[in-house]
């Protein structure tokens, strides 16, 4: 089991006793989907970062 998966299951899992199944999955799928686009956004900053801190070199 991944991290992400670990902490997707610790944060729903106060959800799990008050939603159903099919709401439950459906809250895992969309933190899943704001992680991954959270991360591929951090990534293209860090890559625009180092292109800025490259071309300042000259």
């Amino acid at each position: 089991m991944s991290k992400l998966t670990k902490e997707i299951n610790q944060l729903v899992h106060d959800y799990a006793e008050r939603l159903d199944t099919n709401d439950v999955e459906e809250l895992k799928d969309l933190l899943v989907a704001v992680t991954l686009t959270a991360e591929q956004s951090g990534f293209e900053n860090s890559i625009r970062f180092v292109m800025k801190l490259i071309c300042s070199m000259f």
